[in-house]
């Protein structure tokens, strides 16, 4: 599986190609904001980020490149010049274990 993430805003993105499935996924997380008092709260559940989009939830989990774009469009999160060619040679190829960090240009 290749992992192509990148941070933008509130956002914590994930999309790649899942080799063994032979399809893109997507998944989109909004960042917990830190405790800034310094003091655990017992009440505090050690949950995930919250998911605000994720593949698995389709009928089909199935993603087109262009799916991804659109969903990415709709969420008004930007993505990676890169990206697009990217997530097409990770399936031309059938990449597998790769991990990219994009970086946003401001």
């Amino acid at each position: 599986m290749t992992r192509r993430r990148w941070t933008y805003g509130e956002y914590d993105v994930m999309t790649g190609w899942d080799r063994p499935l032979q399809y893109h996924f997507l998944t989109v997380y909004r960042q917990r904001l830190p405790d800034f008092d310094g003091e655990d709260d017992p009440d505090d559940e050690e949950e995930e980020d919250d998911i605000v989009y994720d593949n698995l939830s389709r009928p089909n989990p199935a993603m087109r490149i262009d799916e991804i774009l659109q969903k990415l469009e709709d969420l008004g999160i930007p993505v990676p010049a890169t990206l697009e060619h990217d997530l097409a040679m990770d399936a031309l190829l059938d990449r597998g274990n790769v991990v990219q960090q994009y970086h946003l240009e401001a």
